[in-house]
């Protein structure tokens, strides 16, 4: 928790020391690095994303794989010692001077996927998929989870080239329904810094 306010705070101090200008248009990758995700039962640990974006104006669109290479769960009888996490997603962020600096907003969607790194014994009546008695299985759990992500950060624009970073807030609704008995579900918040490059046309 102490992290996610920290780099806010950061953020916000940065903004009247920042520079900004946007090209007519751009396309390139960025890379998120993250922490703090917290979902019921699971500390969803680092969240490393790779993306792919196309800039327009003040809007920018991004495809992305999410990886969370260490979860850890309170219920490792029920999910085992370790798991694992990867997403495919896509958001839509509007972004905007702010103070001399660069404010984005937006939203999107992941498909996230959480992978058990052994097999469990669980009980037909824990989960309701058999009468009764005991099934081996891996556990595998899925959510479709929307995302609102809020970043702040400085922009240097080259006449081919754009170079940024940003401090993020990224917050998901995430539903593991399939988790047994009953599901979990709630809002995961994570800090997180976000790398940019890319290019487009000469800038003059």
């Amino acid at each position: 928790m102490r992290l996610r306010f920290l780099l806010l705070a950061l953020a916000v101090a940065a903004i009247p020391l920042l520079a900004h200008a946007n090209p007519r248009y751009a396309f390139g990758a960025d890379y998120t690095i993250g922490n703090g995700g917290h979902v019921a039962d699971f500390d969803l640990g680092i969240r490393s994303e790779l993306g792919v974006f196309f800039r327009k104006a003040n809007w920018q669109a991004t495809l992305s794989i999410v990886g969370n290479p260490r979860i850890a769960t309170k219920h490792p009888e029920r999910d085992t010692e370790e798991m694992h996490g990867i997403g495919f997603g896509g958001r839509v962020m509007y972004r905007m001077p702010l103070g001399g600096g660069v404010l984005a907003i937006g939203g999107g969607l992941t498909r996230r996927w959480v992978f058990g790194k052994d097999i469990v014994t669980r009980q037909c009546m824990q989960t309701g998929t058999c009468v009764a008695g005991t099934y081996m299985e891996q556990p595998t759990y899925h959510a479709w989870a929307p995302q609102l992500r809020i970043s702040v950060g400085p922009e240097k624009l080259y006449p081919r080239l754009v170079m940024a970073a940003s401090f993020d807030i990224i917050v998901e609704a995430i539903g593991f329904n399939d988790v047994p008995p009953d599901g979990i579900r709630e809002i995961a918040v994570t800090a997180g810094a976000t790398f940019t490059i890319g290019g487009g046309p000469r800038r003059r």
